[in-house]
């Protein structure tokens, strides 16, 4: 259970965790309740639950555990969160408690902090032990002796980084491992400072010295004349940002000092800043010479294999190496590319035809590349560019491997458009499955009838509607229509045959003699020269919804009965048009018989003035807030006679949440409401009768009193006391039936004005704390400012819940008042531990003269008439009033009142 009475300020605004601390109970811990707690430990939980910075704190002998929201996430899920609030250090970390004990136990003998660094410690959460690294530091806090009473930890959670720095070091190893099994030179150019670097094998293969960084004209004299101007100009074109950065070329480089020819392929990337200016260009130089000797020998059989390719009738291309260069390719293959030559010869496939990644051609490609088998695609879906946009195209194609000799050097595609004949052949299933999917959603049942042979197909549900279990003849279908109906459809027959539609309604005999309603529709097919040759049609089942029908009559019928016999109107208010639909009693009821139409802004007008803008608030709050609205008001018919009506109403919307009506009824209560003003004025006529004579007989109640005193007859002193005291009850029931009388006729006076609202509770607190000797009245009341209110009428507010807070709590114990501020208003709560009100019975004790039914209402005695007086006090005074109880076990009332800007000096 919660603690009560206890200041739990340093934990506002703490988060979940402040939440959780302040939802343990700590007196049956070894801090005890939290008012008890040091200063210093509640200072350094305040500053913990209040930072985004993850923190910890063990505190006291047991090292009790303390966490903010920051720390949370690193206690996982299913792990030790929320048990670890609270918990003993020792309980709460076991699988690190030997790593971390040494380290507490050193900080809070010698008063000295530690730092940790990416250390690892597995701890239990997410449902299992995890590797967990941390960076942390423990930290001693000094009580007010100065000596270290607990471990502030402050840490971060650096498990991540650990294992980024670790994949990071094993991608590096990987990189080194590549380019020296591939035998790769590599080089870096800084083209801003003009410095270049390579590797050893690259400075080795062009005769540099061995200096770290070397002007980039030094490595370009290693190249060969022929070569030079040509990869200085591919070097300047990757420097542009226009260009991509790409750098690939192949040429010969010759050892100054070896004098050693080799032919070598360089490739690299540039990179460029925000203002589009290079300042990196890096990649790998391979030596390639055996390939260059290999090439030359195929290029005579090449050109003549080109040649076919170029000639073909059929989109072709031959796509080399694993990034798929387009070495060659025809006029109808770049039409289905919706590309150039330009843009696609000599590049990698997908950098020229970037737009079709990601369709699996790729992985299709390398299936080929790998694996030497070839791949056959029939109408496969691939969107390719048209202008600015992607279109879907069906295609034929095949890939097959390209060999040179014995090895796979690329890839041949094949390939035709067969768009067109695909979305004709889908246009066709796609309205068939169409035709079939509606008929399945609407149980549809389908026949086709020929004229000339009198035949009949139907589907399996034609047959079930008309209750057959297999396909019969067209004699068969006929003879299971109702006899009463065989005339409807006969004519519906010859109305189809002269315009080509049929429609009719009629019901069917099943089997087992039940009776079933269809519905057919159906379309006449002609020949050239306008001779019936077939029927086509759809048959439904709509016999629930001509059971609904009925049923809504039937519903119709005994909602206007009882409309009719209860004397009530109904109504249908359109929001949109302000157009009322109603029966004859709604005219009535508003003195409007006479009028055929007539709009909201009629009505409101036949409303008193008083009651118009309350009426337009009810309606306005249903259609805001989703719910009814329940009114009375009073009207003046044209022949100005005053009527009270009630009337309430629940607002309907449209599928999308727009109010669109408002359906509801009314009812004439005039003669309810007289009846009650004259109850009201007898209550009001007889309690003045009485309050004159009860008034003389309690000053000679008094008097006889003191006479008997002064006589020593203490015994009859204390009966005539008691009778007093009678007295006085007898007093408070008419004042109270006197105030209930004023506030149904409006007549309850109020003096408003600004007080001290602490100074009211205090004065009404202490003259009750003289009425009881059972219970102890606890004052908790912190608000100091002030309230604009009637003084008197508040409190008797507070009398009556203190008053009430006593009579329902039999047995001895506390009364808590305590209040709440916040800048627009200052709530009161009376709390008392006795009998509590059922849940169904909490919303009903503020109507007038409710009181408990049951054996209760004879072991509290009174009218009932107090809290329906207290709440139409703060009603009148902008506030509000309410309880919360449970049976058994107490109840708490407060009310709430506008807060005065003025505050207490």
């Amino acid at each position: 259970m919660q603690e009560t009475n206890t200041n739990f300020s340093f934990l506002a605004d703490g988060g979940e965790c402040g939440d959780l601390i302040r939802s343990i109970n700590w007196s049956e811990t070894s801090l005890g309740p939290v008012d008890e707690w040091p200063q210093i430990l509640k200072t350094t939980l305040g500053l913990i639950l209040h930072t985004k910075f993850p923190m910890f704190l063990f505190w006291g002998p047991e090292l009790i555990c303390f966490y903010n929201d920051a720390y949370r996430p690193s206690l996982g899920y299913n792990g030790k969160h929320p048990a670890a609030m609270g918990q003993k250090g020792e309980e709460c970390w076991p699988e690190i408690w030997d790593f971390i004990k040494p380290l507490i136990d050193n900080v809070l003998e010698k008063g000295q902090a530690s730092w940790y660094e990416d250390q690892l410690l597995p701890i239990y959460r997410n449902g299992r032990l995890e590797d967990v690294y941390w960076t942390f530091s423990y930290s001693p806090v000094f009580d007010e002796t100065g000596k270290a009473a607990g471990v502030f930890v402050t840490c971060n959670e650096t498990t991540e980084k650990v294992k980024t720095l670790s994949r990071l070091e094993e991608s590096r190893d990987e990189l080194e491992f590549a380019i020296d099994a591939g035998e790769l030179g590599t080089w870096d150019y800084n083209p801003v400072t003009n410095k270049f670097f390579g590797n050893a094998r690259l400075k080795s293969w062009f005769g540099l010295p061995a200096d770290a960084e070397l002007d980039l004209t030094t490595a370009l004299n290693a190249i060969a004349e022929k070569d030079r101007a040509r990869v200085t100009q591919a070097i300047e074109q990757s420097l542009q940002k226009s260009s991509g950065g790409g750098y690939d070329v192949s040429y010969t480089i010759i050892n100054p000092v070896t004098r050693q020819e080799r032919f070598v392929r360089a490739k690299g990337k540039a990179f460029f800043n925000d203002t589009g200016d290079a300042y990196r260009l890096n990649g790998t130089v391979q030596d390639i010479t055996d390939d260059s000797i290999a090439r030359r020998q195929l290029v005579a059989s090449e050109s003549n294999f080109k040649a076919m390719v170029l000639q073909a009738p059929v989109a072709m291309c031959v796509l080399k190496g694993p990034k798929f260069i387009v070495e060659v390719a025809n006029d109808p293959i770049y039409e289905l590319w919706g590309k150039t030559a330009e843009q696609m010869l000599n590049k990698p496939l997908f950098d020229g035809l970037s737009e079709v990644k990601g369709q699996g051609l790729e992985e299709l490609l390398i299936g080929v590349l790998t694996t030497g088998e070839r791949f056959v695609a029939n109408e496969r879906p691939v969107a390719l560019p048209r202008g600015d946009v992607m279109e879907i195209h069906y295609l034929n194609f095949v890939y097959a491997p390209f060999r040179n000799e014995d090895e796979i050097i690329g890839v041949i595609a094949v390939a035709t458009d067969v768009t067109e004949q695909v979305l004709s052949s889908q246009k066709i299933q796609d309205a068939e499955e169409r035709a079939r999917l509606a008929m399945d959603a609407v149980e549809m049942g389908t026949y086709d009838l020929d004229f000339v042979t009198s035949g009949i197909i139907t589907s399996p549900r034609f047959d079930q509607i008309f209750g057959l279990n297999v396909s019969s003849t067209h004699r068969d279908y006929v003879s299971v229509i109702h006899p009463e109906d065989l005339e409807t459809r006969r004519i519906a027959h010859e109305v189809a045959l002269k315009t080509g539609r049929l429609k009719y309604i009629a019901r069917v005999i099943w089997p087992d003699n039940s009776i079933r309603w269809m519905r057919a529709v159906g379309k006449v097919i002609y020949d050239d020269n306008g001779t019936p040759l077939r029927l086509l049609g759809t048959a439904v089942d709509i016999t629930e919804s001509k059971q609904a029908e009925e049923e809504l009559r039937e519903i119709n019928q005994r909602l206007e009965l009882a409309l009719e016999a209860g004397n009530l109107g109904s109504y249908e208010l359109n929001i949109e048009t302000g157009e009322i639909i109603c029966n004859e009693q709604f005219k009535s009821d508003f003195g409007l018989k006479d009028r055929e139409q007539f709009t909201f802004s009629d009505l409101i007008n036949t409303v008193a003035p008083a009651f118009r803008e309350r009426v337009r608030a009810a309606v306005g709050s249903a259609i805001k807030n989703k719910n009814s609205y329940n009114e009375e008001f009073q009207i003046i018919c044209p022949d100005g006679s005053v009527h009270w009506i009630r009337a309430s109403g629940k607002v309907r919307y449209t599928n999308e949440g727009k109010p669109a009506l408002i359906i509801g009824v009314s009812f004439d209560i005039t003669d309810h409401k007289n009846l009650q003003q004259q109850k009201d004025d007898f209550i009001s006529i007889a309690s003045h009768e009485l309050k004159t004579p009860v008034t003389s007989i309690k000053a000679y109640t008094q008097v006889l009193e003191r006479m008997l005193k002064q006589k020593g007859d203490e015994r009859e002193a204390a009966m005539i006391a008691k009778m007093d005291a009678q007295v006085n009850r007898l007093t408070s029931l008419i004042g109270d039936l006197l105030d209930v009388t004023k506030i149904n006729s409006g007549k309850l006076q109020f003096n408003d004005r600004v007080f001290a609202f602490n100074e009211l509770v205090a004065e009404v607190i202490e003259e009750l704390q003289r009425t009881t000797e059972k219970h102890v009245l606890i004052n908790n009341v912190n608000y100091t400012g002030t309230v604009h209110a009637d003084r008197d009428r508040i409190a008797q507010v507070i009398t009556n819940l203190i008053s009430n807070a006593i009579k329902y709590s039999p047995l001895p114990g506390n009364i808590i008042v305590s209040s709440i501020s916040t800048e627009n208003e200052v709530q009161l709560c009376v709390q008392d531990f006795g009998v509590g009100i059922p849940a169904d019975k909490q919303e009903l004790v503020f109507e007038q003269f409710y009181r408990v039914s049951g054996d209760k209402q004879h072991t509290f005695p009174g009218l009932g008439l107090g809290l329906y007086i207290s709440s139409e006090i703060l009603k009148r005074e902008n506030g509000r009033i309410w309880v919360n109880s449970v049976e058994g076990k107490g109840s708490t009332f407060c009310f709430a009142l506008p807060a005065s800007p003025v505050t207490q000096a």
